[in-house]
């Protein structure tokens, strides 16, 4: 969770307030939007500006900034519902979140990020959160659209807002932690924990669940003590509880010490120094042969010390996910945590991950498949052909972790 934000300023240049913003404001609302598309905070203010449309907003905020185009004292052409004195355009901030288009990792902390910004906003214009609309309010338009096919209702968003308003400027009684929590209150997961679940409500304090649902599987993004449905999804996708709650794991983030070596932490390219400082038996590395049982039990078959293979290893100790020889881990799998092994002879990785069953959701594009990367310890995926050659090997030796 994002209490503070990079905060960009890029404001209109005042020789376009006549198109950009032609009237004087004092705001009294905030107005959340989706952008439908996969640019950048930036990109997005850039192309705003630099065009001479009557579109027009104050913020976007994306997976790690904010960058406001318009000050706060001018009216946006955002809301939809013309130049009316009482209507959207004239009375709120208008904040566009990215990357809706395709969803993912970057929305999800797009989203974490414009809960601070709308937050802050309240809090330094002083507009009560109840005055945080959707922009379907001012014009009836599907938006901000992901959010809404989400099932996450207005008001529900509203309670967001005011628990990041709380979280950051006192009052309220949110958890947000990352260990278990160990209380009365008995609650058996933890923030950061991604599990399967059955049903979802539409606030923590909703008076029931619906099973209707599309989306089965989701990280926990923030806990709420004492609530009907203390666990908030994703950032926004609905709340459980322990009942819903189907299985658990957090094994695509956080390793087992007794199954993995220790992260390794220091600057050496050297695969034998890496080896030897995290802990590795000395029977285990000096040269090819010796790490061939390493590279077996870590899903890299037919070792013979080439690049691609040693990067692999490498890249499992860098992340603390090199699994111990003998280890439980690395020689069983269970079918609820892993795709399939892949026995075909593609050498496609889309074509591979559509055979193994990844979702469609997850391959097409490298930006797609960043979220199966990073359950499977590669961080700051971009889709290089290293990177790729990873994730083949894993399907192909059945050690491909779920995102």
């Amino acid at each position: 969770m994002a209490k503070t934000i990079t905060w960009t300023k890029m404001l209109v240049p005042s020789s376009k307030y006549d198109i950009k913003c032609p009237y004087s404001m004092n705001p009294s609302a905030v107005t959340r939007h989706d952008t439908a598309n996969d640019a950048s905070a930036m990109s997005e203010i850039s192309y705003m500006i630099g065009n001479s449309l009557e579109v027009s907003y104050h913020v976007a905020v994306d997976d790690y900034r904010a960058v406001q185009g318009l000050p706060f004292n001018r009216n946006g052409w955002h809301a939809g519902d013309g130049s009316k004195a009482t209507g959207g355009n004239r009375t709120s901030i208008g904040v566009e979140t990215c990357y809706s288009k395709s969803g993912g990792d970057r929305y999800v902390k797009a989203c974490d990020n414009a809960l601070t910004v709308i937050a802050k906003i309240c809090h330094d214009e002083s507009i009560p959160v109840t005055r945080v609309f959707y922009h379907k309010h001012w014009s009836g338009k599907n938006c901000p659209h992901r959010l809404i096919s989400q099932g996450v209702s207005e008001s529900e968003y509203r309670t967001l807002v005011q628990n990041r308003y709380n979280e950051m400027y006192g009052g309220g009684n949110v958890v947000n932690t990352s260990k278990p929590s160990t209380s009365a209150s008995g609650l058996k997961h933890k923030v950061g924990e991604t599990v399967s679940f059955k049903g979802l409500a539409t606030s923590s304090t909703a008076s029931s669940h619906t099973t209707n649902i599309a989306v089965k599987k989701g990280k926990i993004t923030r806990i709420v003590s004492g609530a009907k449905y203390p666990y908030l999804i994703n950032g926004g996708t609905g709340w459980v509880n322990d009942s819903l709650i189907t299985s658990g794991s957090s094994s695509s983030t956080s390793s087992s010490s007794t199954s993995y070596y220790k992260k390794y932490t220091g600057n050496s390219t050297s695969l034998d120094t890496i080896l030897k400082d995290i802990g590795v038996p000395s029977t285990y590395y000096g040269n090819w042969e010796k790490r061939k049982p390493l590279a077996k039990a870590n899903g890299i078959s037919n070792y013979s010390g080439t690049a691609s293979q040693n990067e692999k290893l490498k890249s499992l100790a860098k992340t603390g996910k090199l699994k111990k020889v003998g280890s439980s881990s690395s020689s069983s799998n269970g079918s609820s945590s892993y795709y399939k092994k892949y026995t075909g002879s593609s050498n496609s990785l889309n074509a591979i991950f559509k055979a193994i069953g990844v979702p469609s959701s997850y391959y097409g594009s490298w930006e797609k498949r960043k979220p199966v990367a990073k359950a499977n310890g590669i961080s700051n995926y971009t889709g290089t052909a290293s990177q790729n050659e990873k994730l083949k090997s894993l399907a192909k030796s059945g050690k491909l972790k779920k995102a």
